[in-house]
């Protein structure tokens, strides 16, 4: 599956990203790289692959994929050359949830779970979607941690067993 930066249009994140964001506020020079292409040319695409390769990510070609310290359950961890724009993918196993569970329930726990984490969080509508002709949705969340505004981008994607969560944001 092939998931193109021009359907991640703005900019969020999930839960676990929330803590791990906001205890520095900033990465610095912390972000472990396992590919540098800071000096890649912006107008070219690149292919970035998950670690358990199911699926792969297309991204301007100045963009780095992160290694796991950067967050120890994501599948595909990538920034922009100005490390502004992040990107996770993470995958989480229906069996974890009740039986029968939707897209659309899945995003509702996701965003309820980031939202506890936020002052006065503002979520938007769950959108339905359909990517690589699969159930998803999407959602944006934005509020303040720690006195930083912040928002997020969210999407969802139905697996036979699994969903593929996505989430864009810039600290």
């Amino acid at each position: 599956m092939r998931i193109s930066l021009k359907r991640l249009a703005c900019i969020l994140t999930c839960v676990i990203f929330i803590l791990i964001l906001f205890t520095g506020c900033s990465f610095g020079d912390s972000l472990n790289k396992v590919m540098d292409n800071t000096s890649g040319d912006p107008n070219t695409t690149i292919t970035l692959n998950s670690t358990d390769s199911r699926f792969s990510i297309d991204v301007p070609g100045n963009w780095s994929q992160l290694d796991q310290s950067f967050h120890e359950d994501s599948l595909l961890s990538v920034v922009d050359n100005n490390e502004q724009l992040f990107i996770v993918s993470m995958t989480e196993d229906k069996t974890l949830f009740e039986s029968g569970i939707t897209c659309g329930t899945y995003m509702s726990k996701v965003l309820s779970n980031m939202s506890g984490a936020m002052d006065d969080p503002v979520t938007g509508e769950i959108e339905s979607a359909t990517y690589d002709n699969r159930t998803a949705c999407v959602a944006n969340i934005e509020g303040t941690i720690k006195g930083y505004g912040i928002a997020y981008r969210v999407y969802a994607i139905e697996y036979d067993s699994y969903f593929l969560l996505l989430t864009a944001w810039s600290p």
